[in-house]
């Protein structure tokens, strides 16, 4: 009848109270209090040959009950389902019903971690691509990649290290081939072990891959000595190279490098900045990292390898206005998006896991053991160097940074710290600009770094006058030069503020104009293509990063 309650519970305990040839059964729509079971359970223990076939309740001689948490946790979970508040008897509800639900929850989220990537716009083909390979001493193979003149002619050689998730394909992004020879500069860029075309190294590290490096330049005939550029992710290698193999190197510039979340030379005030600044799946990554490094290779497996369109997405999500304007250039999309399927063209995630690994890991080096030593010695050190013995050497050439105060993907104070602890360091201040939008395909910005690095040469006017004609890529308009051009002191900070980038054939007033136009037309189509989420989040980002930036001044 409707509404009235049964209670059918103590004729059930009656009848499992006179034990049957040492055994215990109960019927699937009928429960057992907490005391009763322990006293069976205790029965049942001391005879032999037991078989508990009890429905939807688990026997208190499970070891896995005797916890107090999970006995606990159980009766709770019984009280519920067994609606005794109510003054009912056992419910016809399964006892591990919540324990269902979370299953199934967990496999929605498998799904959406195993699934694929989405549709890509952009269409693009890796598999006709064959790289320039070069053996090392060991045997293994190394890709790379060159532009500009060739060795015969180059009086600038430049080797690049990618960042995290690219490769040799990304060199200098959209670095124009005339500008490259008015500097008779040759820029070489390599896959590192595993990823691209490479042969994978199981034992890489820091050491190896300076070792790689300097391989490199002299089967590619880059002279003695050579310039060495690191982007994001190849930052660290750039600091690599100036420990172990300072004595190869003409100069080095980084751009938004990666650093140490775990040096212990740290201030406080700078490990906060950068944990601050990055996003709660990057924090777990770190740990991961540092703490389960073999557990990398399946999350990346997972999350990463196989759908560059959804890191896209991602890296989008959270970019600042200047990167967003360049991220939706079709131009750079078809370049981004080549770099990323090349560089997991392998399907193995473990040479991207080394990366990040590294990035966490004990570097064999602090940033400040690469500033210049005390000049004063003991007396076993000058008593070693008159025996013949020398001190490690030092690097004493140039160290450029150029970090942009809206990066959303690496922290500035990593760039920060590092000028803190070596004086040296040149650090360029981008002002207003993420991680992509001073260096991705930015003519102007390219010939500006160009007059840092190495100084003006004869016939750069030449270059306003009859820019080249570039159907596939296309430079972004709004993009910023530094406010001067002459080189910083070892000893300052350059800060680069908004640039007046115009077109030689308009005045000056018509290209601001011009300019203002193309970017409002930019951030329309964006806004227009946005969903409503994406949006919103993005307000958020540069709303935050606004906010920082507003107490660092402080």
């Amino acid at each position: 009848m409707e509404g009235e309650v049964v209670d059918r519970a103590p004729a059930a305990v009656e009848e499992l109270r006179e034990p049957d040839e040492g055994s215990f059964e109960m019927a699937s729509n009928e429960e057992l209090t907490g005391g009763e079971q322990e006293d069976q359970a205790a029965a049942a223990s001391s005879s032999q040959g037991v078989n508990w076939r009890a429905s939807g309740v688990q026997s208190a001689a499970d070891p896995t009950m005797s916890h107090p948490t999970v006995h606990a946790a159980s009766e709770a979970a019984r009280k519920v389902y067994s609606r005794e508040d109510l003054g009912g008897g056992p419910a016809k509800l399964a006892p591990y019903f919540a324990g269902s639900v979370g299953i199934v929850i967990l496999c929605i989220f498998l799904a959406g971690w195993h699934s694929g990537d989405g549709r890509s716009k952009y269409n693009v083909d890796i598999s006709g691509i064959v790289a320039n390979r070069i053996q090392l001493p060991d045997g293994r193979y190394i890709a790379y990649e060159e532009r500009g003149v060739s060795r015969e002619v180059a009086k600038r050689n430049i080797l690049v290290s990618h960042g995290f998730l690219s490769c040799r394909l990304a060199g200098i992004p959209g670095v124009s081939d005339r500008l490259l020879e008015k500097y008779e500069a040759r820029v070489v860029a390599y896959d590192r072990p595993g990823i691209g075309q490479s042969d994978p190294h199981l034992k890489q590290n820091f050491n190896t891959s300076a070792q790689d490096m300097a391989y490199i330049a002299d089967a590619l005939g880059m002279g003695e000595k050579f310039w060495l550029m690191g982007y994001s992710g190849g930052g660290p290698y750039a600091w690599a190279a100036l420990h172990y193999i300072p004595h190869r190197l003409a100069g080095v510039f980084m751009f938004g490098p990666m650093g140490n979340p775990y040096a212990n030379n740290m201030t406080k005030e700078e490990v906060q900045s950068i944990w601050r600044q990055v996003g709660r799946g990057k924090r777990t990554m770190y740990r991961i990292s540092r703490h389960f490094p073999s557990l990398l290779p399946s999350f990346f497996k997972r999350g990463l390898m196989g759908k560059p369109v959804k890191i896209m997405r991602s890296v989008k999500k959270a970019a600042p206005l200047k990167d967003m304007v360049l991220l939706e250039q079709d131009h750079f999309g078809q370049s981004w998006e080549r770099s990323l399927r090349e560089s997991m063209r392998s399907g193995d995630a473990k040479p991207h896991a080394q990366d990040y690994a590294l990035f966490c890991s004990d570097w064999g080096f602090k940033l400040s053991d690469l500033g210049p030593k005390p000049t004063q010695k003991s007396l076993l050190k000058r008593m070693f160097f008159f025996l013949g013995g020398s001190d490690s050497a030092v690097f004493s050439g140039p160290i450029h940074i150029f970090h942009g105060t809206d990066d959303s993907l690496v922290p500035i104070a990593y760039s920060q710290y590092a000028k803190r602890v070596l004086p040296q360091v040149q650090l360029h201040i981008l002002e207003g600009h993420g991680h992509f939008s001073w260096f991705c395909h930015c003519d102007s910005c390219h010939r500006e770094l160009f007059k840092i690095l190495f100084g003006e040469v004869p016939g750069l006017d030449e270059l306003d006058i009859a820019p080249e004609p570039e159907p596939e890529f296309a430079s972004p308009q709004e993009s910023a030069e530094p406010s001067s051009v002459e080189p910083a002191s070892p000893s300052e900070v350059t800060h680069h503020e908004e640039p007046d980038v115009s077109p030689t054939t308009a005045t000056p007033e018509a290209a601001t104009l011009k300019e203002a136009d193309a970017l409002t037309e930019t951030q329309g189509a964006i806004s227009s293509e946005a969903d409503g989420d994406s949006l919103e989040v993005r307000d958020v980002v540069i709303s935050d990063y606004d906010e920082e930036a507003s107490k660092e001044e402080l």
